[in-house]
């Protein structure tokens, strides 16, 4: 996987979301990298890293720890942060915190789970993916932005980064929807013993706060940190009091 590396201090692997990049994570990413040495990759398929196969969440968890030192945090929005679990679950001495970033344990709805993703909706954003990956992605992003603040430097951004470069694989776009089908991580939080921060917006449309409650109440050495008036890419939108949270969390854990 193609992966960039830069500053000093702690390691923090940043994780991305779904149909992104890790080009997402700039801005943040240069204000923590003065006390954290940052790890930015991009997964199999999506901006500059190649396919894999099997393209198996296995598979890409191998890819991560190939280039992951020996202590390391995991930083991961959304999907990314789903693969973050469960990388931990996975390698469990290597990781130190975990940083959950508009993160759900289940993404699309069923009997037992109500704060996700109707399968419906799912289904028809999937067909419109395959279909029209530009104009599928703008309403992504809209979706992701609605109420947020300076939607529009926002939106304009995020076409600027990924619309108008290379496009993903339209394998891995795929494969990745089906991760978050299939994925359903409920039962394994409580497995989880080192410190996590979980980060959402309360106006986060793809991700109900309910889901990062559910997080929070499940996972022992956890907080929730609630950012007021951010949506699903608080990162983004608020980025002083994001960069805050994270700061205050990686020097309290700092051991």
């Amino acid at each position: 996987m193609k992966t960039e590396v830069f500053g000093k201090g702690k390691p923090l692997v940043l994780i991305h979301g779904w149909g992104m990049s890790s080009r997402v994570w700039m801005d943040i990413a240069e204000r923590l990298s003065g006390k954290n040495k940052i790890y930015l990759i991009d997964l199999p398929g999506m901006g500059c890293s190649k396919m894999i196969y099997p393209y198996s969440i296995a598979k890409i968890l191998e890819e991560i720890n190939a280039i992951a030192e020996e202590q390391i945090s995991i930083m991961g929005w959304s999907l990314g942060g789903q693969l973050a679990i469960e990388y931990q679950n996975k390698y469990r001495k290597k990781v130190k915190q975990l940083i959950l970033v508009s993160t759900t344990p289940c993404f699309v709805n069923n009997n037992n789970w109500n704060y996700g993703v109707e399968r419906k909706v799912f289904d028809n954003f999937s067909s419109s993916v395959l279909y029209d990956w530009h104009s599928a992605m703008r309403k992504f992003f809209n979706l992701q932005l609605i109420g947020a603040k300076d939607r529009k430097n926002i939106l304009a951004k995020l076409e600027n980064y990924f619309l108008n470069k290379k496009s993903p694989s339209i394998e891995a776009l795929g494969k990745g929807l089906r991760f978050l089908i299939d994925n359903d991580y409920r039962d394994k939080l409580k497995r989880i013993k080192i410190p996590v921060l979980i980060l959402s917006g309360n106006k986060d449309k793809l991700i109900p706060l309910k889901a990062s409650e559910f997080l929070n109440e499940n996972i022992l050495n956890s907080r929730l940190k609630i950012i007021d008036g951010a949506t699903h890419i608080p990162f983004m939108s608020h980025q002083e009091i994001f960069i805050q949270h994270v700061s205050e969390f990686m020097k309290i854990n700092d051991k």
